[in-house]
């Protein structure tokens, strides 16, 4: 690869725009445009080299990738990686010229060679394979025809299995047709609903864009549960494209292409060692990627309650969005008066005590070396909660059992929000100008990850670390802050906003 090759890897694989790249070299946009198309390059005894270097691996979320790009073990010193870097960008594949010198000389001695004698006795050995039941479909349409073929003979098994797909082939025979389109979703929500599942290896290439359209592709799947993404985490730019769909047991829908090409053939096979071949390779492929996201429903609550666990206690500043403080804000007591006057059964009453317990102290140990910022909203000061009125049902919705917290408990979190407002300069809250989503609870980390919770039916939960997903959460956050919080708030002026607010409320009734 040309140095153009690689820094124009690097930017999109990072997701940094010119003009950032550019101020940080106090540079024109334009030369780092000139740089990226290959119409100039920098000099290479420049400094120009070593201070992209610092920057792409400064701003790096995550450094694993760039190991897994230039070919290196995973390093812990910053300068070394930096160095590593700048000589992988500088480093032009060579061609060692004795290469030549070895092919002139062997074709200099072996122009009298004969074939040797036994070569017919290879010719008369004339192997056959097994032969296969196969369907054969042709171009586009015969893969749409093949795809009804593979989900409906899912649909009509009466056992539920994991179908593995993946194609990195082009999609338009996905997307040049509506009516297709339409009917490969409904399709896929029956073979959800018969009781299957899926594994799909997504295609991420150079662009940002590429995923973010695979996630928006599949969202509405998502939210079912039954989705598992994964991901491969090296750059790669095959000439040769494939496509893979696999039901073990049932069947399996196979094609090749070259490039965007659409490909001629599309083979449907039937054969239950041929299905399992293909498996394997499938399984191959796929222990070399990555989760793209995490996906929790009602089904494993209990091991989202881990994972969150495991995320607040991270180093890393966080950002909490809801509509309401977080639990960890309500009395402890309050919260047992609550569990106890429910109907859940001893057990759950002491599992979730337990996991209080533990989400508070993940709190207070969070605070000690990192600051936490709380977006949150709070109902116009003209509008009454009433006492039977569950006002804050987001913050318990990881409880997931539909406890009824009044107002009295909704006014006990902000008298804790005050309280370690005024004494934990770490904690931060803004007060949302406007409504945010209720419905919606995000927690982010820059160098973690981001935790997406959707508290109404269905309940979903996606856990993500993809560095672009991560990024543009990030861009989001700060468009949302810009957008809903007053700019001349301070920690103070919070305060005296929740305590009008407490008082407006206090004097309806």
């Amino acid at each position: 690869m040309k140095f153009y090759e690689k820094f124009n890897l690097l930017m999109n694989l990072l997701n940094i725009p010119n003009n950032k790249l550019a101020k940080a070299l106090s540079v024109d946009p334009s030369l780092i445009s000139r740089w990226r198309s290959g119409s100039r390059d920098p000099v290479k005894n420049s400094t120009y080299i070593d201070l992209i270097s610092q920057y792409l691996v400064t701003h790096a979320n995550d450094k694993q990738c760039l190991y897994e790009l230039i070919r290196i073990e995973p390093i812990n010193s910053h300068e070394e990686l930096v160095e590593a870097l700048s000589e992988w960008l500088i480093l032009d594949h060579v061609t060692d010229s004795s290469f030549v010198s070895n092919f002139l000389s062997h074709l200099t001695h072996n122009t009298s060679q004969q074939p040797m004698a036994f070569m017919s006795d290879i010719i008369e050995d004339k192997p056959s394979g097994k032969k296969l039941s196969v369907e054969v479909f042709h171009g586009n349409e015969g893969k749409r025809k093949g795809v009804i073929r593979f989900l409906s003979a899912v649909i009509m098994s009466s056992k539920p299995c994991e179908l593995l797909l993946y194609s990195d082939e082009s999609m338009n025979w996905l997307l040049e047709d509506n009516y297709f389109l339409a009917k490969w979703g409904m399709l896929l929500n029956q073979v959800i609903a018969k009781g299957h599942c899926i594994k799909i290896i997504h295609t991420i290439e150079r662009h940002s864009n590429e995923l973010i359209a695979a996630i928006d592709r599949w969202l509405p799947l998502y939210l079912t549960g039954s989705i598992e993404p994964y991901y491969y985490p090296n750059y790669q730019e095959a000439l040769f494209k494939r496509t893979m769909f696999i039901a073990p047991g049932i069947g399996a829908l196979t094609s090749s292409a070259i490039g965007d090409v659409e490909s001629m053939e599309q083979l449907y096979y039937h054969d239950a060692n041929m299905i399992a071949l293909l498996q394997k390779e499938f399984d191959a492929y796929l222990h070399l990627c990555r989760p793209l996201m995490r996906i929790f429903t009602e089904q494993n609550i209990t091991l989202f309650h881990e994972l969150l666990y495991e995320f607040e206690m991270q180093d890393g500043d966080l950002t909490y969005i809801s509509t309401s403080p977080p639990l960890t804000m309500l009395p402890y007591d309050s919260l047992c008066d609550a569990l106890n006057a429910s109907n859940l059964l001893p057990d759950k009453i002491e599992y979730y005590k337990n996991f209080y317990i533990k989400r508070k102290h993940a709190f207070h140990e969070h605070l000690k070396s990192n600051n936490r910022y709380d977006l949150i909203h709070l109902p116009e000061s003209s509008i009454s909660i009433a006492n039977d009125e569950v006002c804050s049902p987001f913050a318990y919705t990881f409880l997931h059992e539909g406890l009824t917290i009044d107002k009295l408990l909704f006014l006990q979190q902000l008298e804790n929000v005050k309280k370690i407002l005024k004494t934990n300069k770490r904690y931060h809250i803004s007060l949302a100008a406007h409504n945010l989503p209720s419905n919606i609870l995000i927690y982010f980390k820059k160098e973690i990850g981001v935790i997406i919770y959707k508290a109404d039916n269905p309940l979903i939960i996606f856990a993500i670390n993809h560095p672009i997903m991560v990024n543009a959460f990030e861009s989001y956050i700060e468009d949302l802050s810009d957008n809903l919080v007053k700019s001349d708030y301070d920690q103070h002026d919070v305060i005296q906003e929740i305590n009008k607010w407490i008082n407006a409320q206090n004097e309806m009734h």
